[in-house]
């Protein structure tokens, strides 16, 4: 590689190392308690399932989860407590249940019901990367719930439906049973689904799999208010720690109605404020108290049952999820008694920290407040859930009656210290005098409240862009005093960015109490994904500002930020654009694009060997086709060129790209950036793959014994029956067992077959090196013989000219002329001694460069068709994992992904490495196809940039037309 192409590729790859680093390593720290079992956890098979279906899924099972005492009443199965299905995901197991079963006994101790969890054990499966068994999970899980219905029909009152809890793919199967023709929807109302992807797989390697998902997702839209009706959905998404489902894709917003779906990122779950990676959301502590809080609060108290009040179950869901607390206590009017204590904040503002002696309710006047006045923010740990209500009625310096405002109260982190935040209008207060604000006696208090003026605590900043490398000052310098602060984002909707704040301490008092915190919290409000950061209000405090989905195209609101700090510190506000975790962003999101990008990279360095075949020049090496050739602007312009100019929405709506588009997370230089990582990254694979089969070539060359022809001439060999004998077992191989496999053992022979061709290079080269030092060698003997002939000729006549005594003129005239003539003979002999020496040197040069132009020319070509296979094989690497995890039951998947390419790829090798074919014969078709497959990579980008299955089939062609050229 030239020095410039090295650079260039050390840059780019240092890039996406950097944003892999900050996907990987630059998380939160896992801040999760551990769930702990008090006794010993039982997993009891349930009895009773009928014997054909357990013959028609011997694979899987249900049990039941106890502990303790628990665990020997319900041996004999005569359950009465609420029934509750666990789901597993991909590659998960039964024994997941274990948290959520363990809390639910534990908590089941201060009510009079319970809950009955049920696991289903699905083997493992990782249905994550081929959809080939999903819908027989789905089967077998309509026939549990069936079952476990069928356990409660000894009560009077029998539950009627099952509480499902799905954890990733475990979520997505708890949606599709709506699908099956056998499952009666009324036998589930409420879907609790944690890191489960509803938008899309998270990469669609098999073609099943994403049609499953996109079924599944039709049918959910369709019958959004008619089979549906009943049925609510909470999802759960871990954040930024969870590197294996994207937050992103756990949202329900275009799957259903928010009336009855709600999704959440578990760093904006109050009393939960962090992220949990894929594992760690089954078992976190944190989150597993919200979800049994929910769940007890959806019980009816009648029936004992989950409420069939669709409209109360999302309640609790979002009272127990989100700060949305638009409950029945809300508006509620407060009688006052005369014993109660009051004070009035005449200035507006309030702090008090430490020991409060007795219970007192501050009056903030809002009759007198200057009209500028608009807001009222107040942030505490004390006077309960009625701490703020808006006066009606006032004597003297008293309240009488008041009107709660519970419905604006916000917690707000650390947990375990009840803090709350109220932020509201003052202009809907309109009947109220003051607002009242309780502070109930005991240590430890901490309240700040204060009326504002919105403009004067609020700024509009337009974040800075990519080339921005130093921080902004949005405040320079926070007020005296003041409490609270925000931020309007602008231009920060789209999750391909990312920006740190830091608010760092100018100033404070030395009477701090150590317990005051300065909170900085990132709001979104398109999405409930909002995040904090919280430290000593004496210490510097950041927080990232990134997004896990992007802003709908009709949302125009803007994304803020919000800083509560302490009176008795002055700070100053900066924000600047985060490199690092831009480029992880970038990495989080488009990684999947990866395999297309580097595919068509190869394709296109395929396709300018096929123009050169054509018009008869010497092929280049692959890295210097790449260097040269392969340039974003070749494909980027034309894919934005057709998204541009065709507009038929049965055809656009086909795109990968308009599913990008409508996920919020492409941006017009996606392509390009995604090409030059790709183009990277295939540069050093290929430099790589160049010094192994080089390598192995030299090894061959000097272990091999066999003659090596000379490639200008085809080979006159017999029909190589041990070429297609070997075809033959792959595609044995392919047909009844992996496809995948056949394509790793094709690849193995083809690097072989390229090494080969390298060492008859090299023996090429040697045997022309050795003919031309022969022909130097006697080209040397022969001018040595001319030499000494002409200076024994020359010694003779100077002797002869000596033993004359007299000469004539006439004589001498004579003598003299015949010298010259013999002289002009000589000099002229060897001038034509020369120029023939000089042809055949030129003719051995030609034939020389021929013989070893086509041997290298047979190596790069064949080594480019390696790349690509190499590709095909990467691709198909999911299937062969499934494949080899499932080989105790089968020897071949139920529906092999791999096998109709590899059936494809495997018949063209027999023409490929046909050792009498080494070079494409029809030249006729060389223009066409190489601009066919440059056609192939305009496509491949609009059709497969996220539908990576969809690459086998541009692979798979364009090796047929190689071989269709070979023939």
């Amino acid at each position: 590689m030239a020095a410039r192409n090295k650079a260039l590729c050390a840059l780019l790859l240092s890039l996406f190392a950097w944003g892999l680093y900050d996907v990987i390593v630059n998380v939160e720290e896992n801040s999760c308690s551990m769930t702990y079992m008090f006794q010993y956890p039982t997993y009891m098979p349930v009895p009773g399932i009928k014997e054909e279906i357990q013959n028609a899924f011997p694979r899987y099972g249900l049990y039941l989860y106890g502990e303790g005492e628990y665990a020997k009443k319900s041996k004999n199965m005569k359950l009465d407590g609420v029934p509750v299905l666990f789901i597993p995901g991909n590659a998960g197991s039964y024994k997941q249940v274990r948290s959520l079963g363990s809390v639910a006994l534990r908590k089941a101790e201060k009510y009079s019901f319970h809950f009955d969890y049920f696991s289903v054990d699905l083997d493992g499966e990782l249905v994550g990367m081929y959809g080939g068994f999903l819908q027989h999970q789905t089967e077998y899980v309509v026939h549990c719930i069936n079952h476990i219905l069928s356990l409660y029909q000894h009560l009077k009152n029998p539950p009627q439906n099952v509480v499902i809890v799905g954890h990733s793919m475990g979520g997505l199967i708890a949606r599709a049973l709506f699908l099956s023709p056998k499952f009666n929807s009324k036998l589930v109302n409420t879907i609790i689904t944690q890191a489960t992807p509803h938008d899309s797989p998270v990469v669609k390697a098999d073609k099943e799999l994403d049609e499953f998902q996109l079924s599944v997702n039709k049918f959910w839209k369709n019958e959004m208010n008619d089979t549906l009706s009943d049925v609510v959905v909470l999802s759960v998404g871990g954040g930024f720690r969870d590197n294996l489902v994207r937050s992103g894709l756990t949202f329900l917003t275009d799957v259903m109605h928010p009336s009855r779906s709600l999704s959440v990122v578990t760093s904006a779950i109050p009393r939960v404020w962090l992220s949990t990676d894929h594992l760690c959301v089954v078992w976190c502590k944190e989150l597993v108290l919200a979800t049994k809080r929910a769940m007890f609060d959806m019980i009816d108290k009648k029936t004992k049952q989950v409420s069939i009040d669709t409209a109360y179950r999302m309640k609790m869901l979002k009272r127990h999820f989100t700060n949305d607390n638009d409950d029945k206590e809300t508006g509620k009017t407060i009688q006052f008694k005369e014993t109660d204590k009051f004070a009035l904040v005449e200035d507006g503002k309030l702090h008090i920290e430490g020991t409060v002696a007795k219970t007192i309710h501050y009056m903030f006047p809002l009759k007198d407040a200057v009209e500028e006045i608009d807001h009222f923010i107040a942030v505490g740990n004390t006077g309960g859930a009625d701490w703020v209500s808006a006066c009606l009625k006032v004597k003297g310096e008293r309240c009488l009656e008041a009107i709660s405002l519970k419905s604006y109260n916000e917690l707000l982190p650390p947990r375990k210290t009840d803090t709350k935040k109220i932020l509201m209008p003052t202009i809907g207060l309109k009947d109220a005098s003051h607002i009242l604000l309780k502070v109930t006696k005991g240590r430890g208090a901490l309240v700040s409240a204060e009326l504002f003026n919105s403009e004067a605590n609020t700024v509009q900043f337009l974040v800075p862009g990519f080339f921005t490398f130093a921080p902004v000052i949005i405040l320079s310098e926070t007020g005296e005093g003041s409490t609270f602060h925000r931020v309007y984002l602008d231009d920060l909707y789209t999750p391909g960015v990312a920006y740190k704040a830091s608010l760092d301490v100018l100033s404070c008092q030395e009477s701090i109490d150590e317990n005051l915190n300065s909170t900085m919290h990132f709001h979104v409000p398109w999405r409930s994904e909002d995040s904090y950061s919280v430290r000593p209000a004496n210490t510097n405090n950041e927080i990232s500002l990134k997004l896990v989905n992007g802003r709908s195209a009709d949302d125009d609101r803007k994304a803020q930020l919000f800083i509560h700090i302490s009176p008795k510190c002055q700070y100053q506000l900066s924000l600047g654009y985060s490199h690092q975790e831009g480029f992880g962003q970038l990495v989080r999101f488009h990684s999947t694009c990866l395999p297309c990008f580097i595919t068509v990279v190869v394709i296109l360095v395929f396709s300018y060997q096929l123009k050169q075949l054509r018009t008869n020049e010497p092929l280049h090496d692959f890295i210097w086709i790449q260097s040269s050739y392969c340039k974003p602007f070749v494909v980027a312009p034309f894919v934005s060129i057709i998204r541009s100019a065709i507009k038929w929405e049965p055809l656009t709506s086909t795109y990968d790209i308009t599913e990008m588009v409508r996920k919020n997370i492409f941006f017009n230089v996606l392509p390009i950036v995604m090409f030059l990582f790709s183009y990277a990254m295939v540069c050093v694979v290929s430099q790589f793959l160049i010094y192994t089969t080089k390598c192995l070539g030299q090894f061959y060359c000097l272990m091999s014994r066999t003659p090596i022809t000379d490639p200008s001439k085809p080979s006159q060999s017999t029909i190589p029956w041990m070429l297609y004998s070997t075809v033959g077992v792959l595609i044995m191989i392919s047909s009844i067992g992996s496809g995948t496999l056949a394509l790793v053992l094709a690849l193995s022979m083809y690097v072989a077959h390229v090494s080969k061709k390298y060492a008859n290079v090299i023996c090429v080269r040697n045997c022309l090196n050795l003919t031309l030092t022969n022909e130097s060698e006697t080209k040397s003997l022969t001018k040595e013989d001319d030499t000494k002939e002409i200076e024994e000729d020359d010694t003779k006549e100077v002797e002869d000219d000596d033993t004359r005594e007299v000469e004539d003129a006439n004589t001498k005239e004579v003598e003299d002329d015949d010298t010259k003539e013999v002289e002009d003979d000589d000099t002229k002999e060897i001038e034509e001694d020369e120029n023939v020496d000089k042809d055949v040197a030129e003719a051995t040069e030609t034939k020389e460069r021929t013989a070893l132009d086509i041997a290298e020319d047979v190596y790069n070509y064949h080594f480019t068709l390696m790349m690509l296979l190499l590709c095909l094989v990467v691709i198909n690497i999911p299937s062969l994992i499934v494949w080899a995890k499932h080989l105790k039951y089968s020897y071949s998947l139920p529906s092999d992904p791999a096998r109709y390419s590899s059936l494809a790829v495997c018949s063209s090798l027999a023409i490929l490495l046909d050792p009498s074919k080494s070079l494409p014969s029809n030249m006729n078709l060389a223009k066409f196809t190489s601009r066919l497959t440059y056609i192939f990579t305009i496509a491949m980008v609009l059709y497969t940039i996220e539908s990576v299955y969809r690459l086998s089939y541009f692979v798979s062609v364009t090796f047929v037309i190689a071989a269709v050229m070979q023939m």
